[in-house]
């Protein structure tokens, strides 16, 4: 199998060659490249050329478009800030105050210099290597967008107490979303991959969750496509159950607390991802990180929809190569088994 046919047979419950793996190493292809990052994030071939070098030698099966959120809150106007061998934060927010009523021009959001570049990073790198490789494209869900370019106490007071501003502040977003996620797959991305912080009960009351998730409901229904739902931090726990109806969703990345057997029981037929800690993996020995790999992979007690995936953040630049081949190999001992 190659890498296409073995991830969409961990989706459909067929039966792959080797459990798939999945690693978030999007900065990572910076490092292979030995491309500064202020050039990296803003010029697509290089970006892409980067990916190719990941694709080339980290023994992935899925590649990923540029893992870097505030590149969206630029598009809405907030300030970044480059630092060496990390991704752009955000600088500074746009100025916002909590309960203010805001309208994007969603034509504007998707012209913006940013957003043109994360549309053809997705093109350079399913030219690049979408022939063997799956291509999955990184979107911002637009109840976590807000959190990005107001700041997270400012969003979250008017989720709280601005219920209605909050309601047209994702719907407004929700185009954007919308509509970067359909260029996406036009542009050759196999699948989205998004977050939904703002549903979760670690992060928001019940009454918030209530209001935003038929939001997110209506807003995935826009878009066809195959989507993965990204634990963007806290865990998933039972709150994955949220997001099952959610159009087009196949599968889940559970944080590396989430507990796979409680997760399975919870999602059914769908496709996990995880639960390996992204950043664990530059800061362990290779044969530790080859442990916690066959660890999970014993969790998951063989279960056929499931893809050996990095959670949390991207993997840093400074991991060891060594240490990222570890869970390939640790995937394809465990199938030889």
């Amino acid at each position: 199998m190659n890498s296409i046919e073995r991830v969409f047979a961990a989706v459909t419950g067929a039966v792959p060659d080797r459990t798939p793996v999945s690693l978030t190493a999007s900065l990572y292809g910076a490092a292979l490249s030995k491309c500064p990052v202020t050039e990296y994030y803003r010029k697509p071939q290089l970006y892409a050329e980067g990916q190719a070098l990941v694709a080339r030698h980290c023994n992935t099966d899925i590649i990923f478009s540029p893992f870097a959120f505030p590149l969206f809150a630029e598009a809405c106007g907030a300030n970044l800030s480059f630092k060496n061998n990390t991704v752009p934060v955000v600088k500074e927010y746009l100025p916002y105050t909590p309960g203010e009523q805001v309208n994007f021009d969603v034509s504007k959001l998707i012209s913006h210099p940013a957003s043109e570049y994360i549309l053809q990073s997705v093109a350079q790198v399913a030219k690049t290597v979408g022939k063997e490789k799956i291509v999955a494209a990184i979107n911002i869900s637009p109840c976590d967008l807000p959190a990005m370019v107001f700041g997270i106490e400012r969003w979250l007071h008017t989720l709280l107490f601005h219920k209605e501003e909050a309601k047209h502040i994702i719907m407004n977003l929700g185009e954007y979303f919308a509509e970067m996620s359909r260029q996406m797959y036009q542009l050759g991305a196999h699948l989205v991959a998004t977050t939904v912080n703002f549903t979760n009960p670690q992060m928001v009351t019940g009454p918030v969750i209530s209001y935003v998730i038929p939001l997110l409901t209506e807003i995935f229904a826009k878009v066809e496509g195959v989507k993965v739902i990204h634990h963007g931090g806290p865990d998933f726990d039972t709150a994955v159950q949220n997001y099952l109806h959610f159009n087009g969703a196949v599968g889940f990345v559970i944080s590396p607390r989430d507990k796979i057997k409680n997760i399975r029981q919870l999602v059914n037929d769908k496709t996990i991802l995880g639960n390996i800690d992204g950043p664990f993996i530059g800061k362990q020995t290779r044969e530790s990180v080859y442990k916690k790999c066959e660890q999970i992979l014993h969790d998951n007690e063989g279960n056929t929809r499931f893809i050996l995936s990095s959670s949390n953040a991207d993997l840093s630049y400074e991991t060891p190569l060594e240490n990222i081949l570890a869970v390939s190999r640790a995937a394809e001992d465990y199938s030889a088994k």
